[in-house]
């Protein structure tokens, strides 16, 4: 929101385009795309949405339990999904499955691109979010996550309730995969493999367009896709497959430049990692 600010109200004092910024910021194959016509009324446009699913995710948390402060703060950082807490426990201070509810429902509408947000509101058609590719691989990894998780939790606890490994499961994987970071307890200690999945589905992130960290869906799925034709062309080399997210079609150079990206991403992964494991 900030940047969007930046490129309407300030860099045209300064005789700058704010088109440039717009672009740099916006992940994937669509950059060129604007929600309308001229730029100040797509920023227009983001800020009314982002102003007030914060202020119905703040009262959301108040109707549910919240104090008025907690609330208000809360929702400043769910909706962009910075996940500081007003309370060191973060959201196990709570111990309120119906104030998870809320966050995991913010937190998704979060790590959603706003320009489907602005789609759906504008239209009154809820199944704009089903019909986008990149939102339905996103709830689709999001869900087979949640499945995943809860089932090594609940068969690794004999002792342990179904209920309870579902609540801790979507809770976690929702707060990790958008990188809010809201936390119910130390998924660090969970049993298996899990805490490395954890960390695999944050480098995924959100979806292009949204708060949420990660690569975003919007550069893993086209990288999917060219392994699948890459798989197609060994089995018929003539054959002409076209790279589409959606009904968009995904040129070269725009493969180029997410392999680029992911090449920068995860040599400086891989470099603060070490310097990490130097610190002890």
């Amino acid at each position: 929101m900030g940047l969007i600010v930046l490129a309407v109200a300030i860099l045209p004092m300064l005789g700058l385009g704010g088109m440039q910024l717009y672009r740099a910021e916006t992940p994937g194959p669509m950059k060129e795309k604007k929600l309308l016509p001229r730029l100040t009324e797509t920023a227009r446009a983001l800020w009314l949405i982002y102003v007030s699913l914060t202020a119905t995710c703040a009262l959301a948390y108040w109707l549910v339990g919240m104090t008025p402060f907690d609330a208000v703060a809360h929702s400043l950082s769910t909706l962009s999904t910075g996940g500081f807490s007003t309370h060191e426990r973060s959201f196990a201070y709570f111990d309120d499955p119906r104030i998870e509810l809320v966050a995991e429902f913010f937190m998704l509408a979060a790590a959603i691109n706003f320009s489907i947000h602005f789609i759906a509101f504008t239209r009154f058609d809820p199944r704009v979010y089903l019909h986008d590719s990149e939102v339905r691989t996103f709830l689709f990894v999001i869900l087979l996550s949640c499945l995943f998780v809860a089932a090594v939790l609940f068969s690794s606890d004999p002792q342990g309730s179904l209920q309870e490994s579902i609540r801790s499961a979507v809770f976690h994987v929702i707060s990790v995969i958008t990188s809010t970071g809201y936390t119910t307890e130390d998924f660090s200690l969970w049993p298996l493999a899990l805490p490395f999945l954890m960390m695999m589905i944050s480098f995924m992130g959100g979806c292009g367009g949204s708060t949420a960290g990660g690569m975003k869906v919007v550069r893993i799925l086209p990288l999917v896709k060219q392994g699948i034709r890459e798989v197609i062309l060994l089995v018929h080399p003539h054959a002409t497959v076209p790279m589409k997210i959606g009904h968009h079609t995904v040129h070269e150079r725009t493969m180029a430049s997410i392999w680029g990206f992911l090449s920068v991403y995860f040599a400086i992964y891989l470099a603060l990692s070490l310097l990490m494991l130097l610190t002890g």
